[in-house]
């Protein structure tokens, strides 16, 4: 089957890794950059990168949460499968197609996760881990892993633009909340790059308390819908690719 994919990136001072973020993306429908005023050149290295491969389009993004970028991006997408990536994260050069083809194989899922390789220096070339970084692998709830059917936003709602940090976190706890068929590929769908001016090092005590209140809100709700209080296992959703996918 074949597929419409628009991938949305959010970014805000990050233009030194954006040629990377949006290089490490195969041809696609569109790729959306959701620019949130910056410090830096962002908006026009944006600019220059959607003035030099068809499909990319920049929208200027007024509000300054990765929440608000990635909304504006779902406004315009037109897809029928919504990607996401971070302006400082690149794919692994399979990974749409891997996770584009458990999409479409039985029995049906409607999200499609994996691994993510943590690194601190990506060959230019090869837009890969070099073989002296450091490296790390796990599991974690966010989107740039992730490929969701439309239809998916369509029935949770988009994401909490009251959030700076986790609404990732919020939104896949909706999915899971929801019913939504998800699984996670026990494969790296994402090289996420580690560096000083990563929003996640910034503010720990905000990052906490959304998360508090993320989980506050999630229990709320499972409560109401007479779900388990237990605490959601990654495990549960993992899978092995079928060789050859």
């Amino acid at each position: 089957m074949s597929h419409k994919v628009s991938v949305i990136i959010p970014v805000r001072n990050m233009a030194r890794f954006l040629p990377d973020a949006v290089a490490s993306i195969p041809d696609v429908d569109e790729i959306l950059i959701a620019v949130a005023a910056s410090d830096d050149d962002t908006l026009q290295v944006a600019r220059e990168l959607a003035r030099r491969r068809a499909g990319v389009v920049v929208l200027d993004n007024p509000k300054t949460t990765p929440a608000a970028g990635r909304n504006a991006g779902l406004c315009h997408a037109r897809g029928d499968v919504i990607a996401f990536n971070d302006a400082d994260d690149v794919w692994p050069r399979d990974k749409l197609d891997k996770q584009l083809a458990r999409l479409d194989r039985e029995p049906r899922v409607d999200v499609v996760g994996g691994r993510v390789t943590y690194f601190d220096k990506l060959d230019p070339d090869t837009l890969a881990p070099t073989s002296d970084a450091r490296l790390e692998s796990g599991f974690t709830f966010s989107m740039p892993p992730m490929i969701f059917r439309r239809s998916v936003f369509d029935q949770i709602g988009v994401f909490d633009e009251s959030l700076t940090y986790v609404e990732d976190v919020d939104l896949i706890l909706r999915v899971i909340e929801a019913g939504v068929p998800l699984v996670i590929l026990n494969v790296p769908t994402l090289y996420y790059r580690r560096h000083g001016n990563s929003m996640m090092n910034r503010d720990k005590r905000g990052q906490n308390k959304d998360f508090a209140r993320v989980l506050s809100l999630s229990l709320e709700r499972r409560r109401k819908l007479g779900l388990s209080l237990a605490p959601v296992s990654f495990e549960r959703y993992l899978e092995t690719p079928v060789q050859g996918n």
